[in-house]
């Protein structure tokens, strides 16, 4: 959900040159997103059907510019994983963890999103602040 709406926010800017990607710590290859996960970017007007999870590589650490996790917990492990990325790893929320939907009902998967969305909001003035110094 984050990779999405991160994604609408570089296309509805014209910011195409910043790129996102999602993984995760312990993601299954190429599954597709959950139901209630597609439900509530659809009602969001962002198509996820065709999502697929990725595992979070020592390629993708080490080809990234920024790393943003979604809790501590994310944040500590892509670490213990590859700790030459402490330099470029943080949290989306700066005060706290977004709580991970999964297993969730659609309720618990909106209220994620919701939680994130200003986040990612910010993260991405932020980026473009820095991009346009």
């Amino acid at each position: 959900m984050a990779e999405a709406y991160f994604r609408r926010l570089t296309e509805r800017s014209g910011q195409n040159d910043l790129e996102c990607g999602s993984a995760g710590i312990c993601a299954s290859q190429h599954s597709p997103a959950s139901m209630n996960a597609i439900a509530v970017m659809k009602t969001n007007g962002i198509d996820l059907s065709r999502h697929r999870s990725r595992l979070f590589t020592e390629t993708l650490a080490k080809d990234a510019d920024l790393i943003v996790a979604m809790t501590s917990g994310h944040l500590s492990s892509a670490l213990a994983l590859f700790p030459e990325i402490s330099g470029k790893i943080r949290t989306l929320a700066p005060s706290g963890d977004i709580a991970d939907p999964f297993g969730g009902d659609e309720k618990v998967y909106q209220t994620c999103f919701e939680e994130m969305k200003g986040h990612l909001e910010n993260l991405f003035l932020d980026l473009i602040s820095h991009k346009n110094k």
